[in-house]
């Protein structure tokens, strides 16, 4: 009987871990969403999707969900050098409250950090959106080919 009381109480403390995880999950997202919509956006750009993963403490590939980051995927009017949108959206940060971060396609707001990356083709509506570079040097190995789209992930950053 104590083997079966154990498995029980195993199953119900697995269960509300991901309770938890989920429970925390709907407020950081809100919180992000909120953020993103302060993001200026490239004149013509129109939203294609918008995507929350949990991610892990860096030191475990197998840890609980410590924070979580949104994703939003932007397909731009007309095919644009890399370095041109990244500076549009980063010289446009502070209208909307966001203090840039010199040298790097990112910036801080309220606790939440942005970071973007400019791509040359849009990933498949089935796969996770890529995840972001941190300067404002062109994504595609140093070249500034032209951007067909816009990642922007915000996480919080108050930790």
């Amino acid at each position: 009987m104590t083997a079966v009381r154990l498995v029980v109480v195993a199953a119900l403390a697995l269960a509300w871990a991901g309770c938890a995880q989920d429970a925390e999950r709907e407020p950081a997202e809100r919180r992000n969403l909120r953020a993103l919509d302060a993001v200026p956006s490239p004149p013509g750009a129109t939203m294609v999707r918008t995507q929350t993963l949990g991610h892990k403490a860096p030191d475990t590939s197998d840890g609980p969900i410590v924070g979580y980051s949104t994703r939003r995927l932007l397909r731009l009017a007309r095919p644009t050098p890399e370095n041109e949108v990244l500076a549009f959206v980063h010289d446009n940060l502070g209208r909307n409250g966001w203090k840039p971060e010199p040298g790097y396609a990112a910036g801080r707001r309220d606790g939440s950090c942005l970071h973007l990356m400019a791509v040359s083709s849009l990933p498949a509506s089935s796969d996770d959106l890529p995840s972001v570079s941190y300067s404002l040097e062109p994504s595609s190995s140093g070249r500034n080919g032209s951007a067909r789209g816009l990642v922007l992930d915000i996480s919080d950053c108050r930790g």
